[in-house]
Parts: C-alpha cells; structure tokens; sequence
C-alpha cells in the first residue's frame, strides 16, 4: 500500500504591485517602517543594525510630514532615511543632501519604487567625493501580492550604474601621477577545479533567471561552493541551497 502523501499548502499567485497602492503618502510609509519586524527587513536587507533611539520623537516628526527618518546604527551613528513611492527625481536628490547636512547624517539610505539612471549615476559620483565623510545607499522597494489576500515586501540594495566606469582613470589625492606603482601585488588566485567551475556556472545562471523573473527570492552572489544562501524578503528566515553533483540534484532546507 503506497503511503499517503501528506497535504500540501497551496501555492498563491505572485503579482507585483503599485506601493501607492498599500501606502498613501511617505509618511504613512515611514509609520509602517518603525514597526520592529518592518524595519528588521530593511535591517536584513542592507546587512545593518539600524535602531530608533527615540520612538515618541520620531513619531512626532513624521507627523510633522518630514519626508525623511533619522534613525542609528550600532555605533549610535545618525543615519538618514527617505523614500519616493514612485520613480526618483533629481528634486528629491538635492533635497536629501540637504536634510543630510541638517542632521549632520553620515550615511543616508534612500528607498524609491524606482530609480532614474541619472540618480543612480549621481549617487555613485556623491559616495566617490565623501566616500570617507557620508555614503548614500539607493534600496529599490517592491510590494508584491501573494493570492487574494497576503502581501509581501522587498527590499532590493541598486547598483550605483557608472560608478565603476567613472572611477578609472582618477588618480587618487594621496598618489603622485608620475610615480611608480607599488611593486607589491596581490597573489594570483588558485585556478577553480572543474567541479568548483560548474557550481560557479550553475549559480551564475539561477541567479540571472531569478533577477530577470523579478524573484521574491533574493541569491547571493554566485560561489564555487556547492552552496548558496538566499534571502526571502522575510525577517528571520534565509533559505539555503545545496547542490548534489552525486545525485544530479539540488535540495533546500
């Protein structure tokens, strides 16, 4: 007699969504971002420890209708929190480095439902000038709609478009340009085995699908190692992949 299968939840719909739609306004978001299992998932997402040091105040000032948050990380250093609820602007931008100066913030975290290529190229020129002084991190916000009636949020780090092109070339203050490079260089790297090459390769190509799927499951970056962790816009849970080369298959726990 063949065992019965035990019941299986059922799977719902994914379906990307408006944030406008759930949030009405920056300041009813920024409400639902102090919550403690909300700002967990921004915490999880950026890999910080951020933290509201005075509750009653901060209340206070959203309800004042600042467009931005004042929170701490673990070292009680001021970090500066805003967000568009659609496509970012280069209003907003000059607006942020201004808050930031006012709240003498060293790192601000600006969170859009979309970020504009020339916001994107402007923040990546920004870390380069004050990279020791203040950092500005752009976090794509995705609101998702699982089944009728569950909803899911997800907290994205954006690449800064041209940051790395814009940096060559640039001689840094400290070097001379007539100078001769350090004749120290760092050891070339083990060449991979063929096993540590096809795992490479098989991350390489899950993590591509998942990004172009717009997956609520988000990889790490692709290893040589048999496995890989992801996050899964969740706070308090990670789901870890292995492969099996022995047995042609892949498993999760």
């Amino acid at each position: 007699m063949r065992p019965k299968r035990s019941a299986k939840p059922k799977l719902g719909r994914l379906e990307k969504i408006d944030p406008v739609d759930y949030w009405q306004s920056p300041a009813d978001f920024q409400h639902w971002l102090i919550e403690p299992e909300n700002l967990e998932l921004l915490n999880e997402a950026l890999g910080l420890e951020l933290a509201i040091a005075d509750p009653a105040a901060l209340v206070d000032a959203i309800d004042e209708d600042l467009n931005y948050l004042t929170l701490v990380d673990a070292g009680d250093i001021p970090v500066l929190i805003t967000v568009q609820l659609g496509t970012t602007d280069a209003t907003h931008l000059g607006e942020l480095i201004a808050w930031a100066a006012a709240e003498s913030a060293t790192s601000v975290i600006w969170i859009a439902a979309d970020f504009c290529t020339d916001q994107r190229l402007a923040l990546g020129w920004l870390n380069q000038l004050g990279a020791e002084t203040v950092t500005f991190t752009a976090v794509e916000l995705e609101l998702w709609q699982i089944g009728k009636n569950a909803m899911a949020v997800n907290f994205t780090p954006v690449e800064e478009d041209g940051l790395t092109d814009s940096a060559e070339g640039i001689v840094p203050k400290s070097a001379d340009p007539g100078s001769e490079p350090d004749p120290e260089t760092e050891p070339e790297p083990e060449p991979l085995t063929e096993l540590q090459q096809e795992n490479l390769d098989f991350w390489s190509g899950l993590c591509d699908r998942l990004d172009r799927q717009g997956s609520l499951v988000k990889p790490g970056s692709p290893i040589p190692e048999a496995t890989l962790g992801f996050a899964i816009a969740r706070a308090g849970f990670r789901l870890k992949a292995i492969l099996d080369p022995d047995h042609h298959s892949l498993y999760t726990e």
